[in-house]
């Protein structure tokens, strides 16, 4: 059995592919499952090309139905003991591999959180996230405790589907599946907090071996005007898989991060995009119940910045937070 598949699909990406698929070619062993999801530009050419050169990599061609149904197809195709993901326009420092799956067989671990490396698009880092937990290895019940750190981002984990290396057979134990992102906006998030609910063993390694490139698709192109929506509807949807996996309320509570998280970079993008239009929508925002329910649910320190938005929204001050968020626009 092949020890470790790397899961890749691929859309629009013609541009950043060849750099992914290089940043993990040192590994002898492994095979590389690059998942073309109806690309329209020319990287179903590309990956055939690698595939011919490189007896490591398997492509599958498929009809676009979106990165989680994409990832979907990666893991029931994968071969290896062990999986991970890697998104096509980033790349993955391969040598730290080799230590995460060490520390998956010494550990017995089903799971290995790893950090991540954000660069700019010059290729130039901006800042590091490194985890820092506790302890190397939690078991049982332990496993939850990591749960409000990963949601919330804290002790430099990231509740990510590309910054952990997972075993197979936990995935075909718990018969787990991504959503469709287009149903459940930050679908990873989302999968890691259901998956969660059937792992024995953690194990978290401090590195940050996943290389994150910031965006050069504009504001205005990537803008959608149902983000508070969508936002919403994520944000119910794991509180309600919380209900049903019965978690305690301290990781019910963290619930509210990546949603006010979202809530956030929408706001910020609506300021950039729609100037003063945007304010309208942000009234209506902070009358809703949904907002005011995950900012009682919000951490006590946030850091100033976000100490500052939350005050804005919590007294429902429109004008305000909207000069701060143009004012955070500008400073970026």
């Amino acid at each position: 059995m092949t020890e470790l598949t790397i899961v890749i699909p691929v859309y629009k990406t013609e541009a950043t592919l060849d750099r992914c698929i290089r940043s993990v070619l040192s590994l002898p062993e492994a095979e590389i499952l690059l998942i073309d999801d109806g690309s329209p530009d020319g990287c179903p050419g590309l990956c055939d090309g690698w595939a011919a050169k490189d007896g490591r990599i398997r492509v599958i061609h498929r009809e676009n139905r979106g990165l989680g149904m994409a990832r979907n197809t990666g893991i029931r195709e994968a071969r290896g003991e062990f999986l991970c993901f890697l998104d096509s326009d980033d790349t993955l420092d391969a040598s730290i591999l080799p230590e995460a799956l060490a520390l998956a067989r010494k550990s017995g671990a089903e799971m290995v959180f790893y950090g991540m490396t954000c660069l700019d698009t010059a290729g130039k880092i901006t800042h590091r996230r490194v985890p820092s937990s506790e302890k190397t290895v939690y078991t049982g019940e332990e496993v939850l405790f990591l749960l409000p750190d990963l949601l919330g981002g804290r002790r430099g984990l990231t509740a990510s589907a590309c910054c952990c290396l997972l075993r197979k057979s936990l995935l075909k134990r718990a018969n787990w599946k991504f959503p469709s992102e287009r149903e459940i906006i930050s679908e990873d998030v989302y999968a890691l907090l259901d998956l969660f609910a059937h792992v024995q063993t953690v194990a978290v390694l401090d590195a940050a071996p996943y290389h994150y490139y910031e965006s050069t698709v504009s504001l205005s192109r990537s803008y959608r005007d149902d983000r508070y929506e969508k936002n919403a509807r994520f944000y119910s949807a794991c509180l309600d898989l919380c209900r049903s996996r019965g978690y305690g309320p301290e990781i019910v509570k963290s619930c509210a991060e990546p949603y006010l998280s979202n809530i956030i970079a929408a706001m910020k993008q609506e300021a950039a995009v729609l100037g003063k239009g945007a304010i309208p929508r942000l009234r209506v925002l902070l009358s809703d119940g949904t907002l005011h329910r995950a900012l009682r649910d919000a951490p006590k320190h946030p850091g100033w910045k976000r100490t500052l938005l939350f005050a804005c929204m919590k007294g429902r001050l429109t004008l305000a937070l909207y000069l701060l968020l143009t004012l955070q626009n500008r400073c970026q």
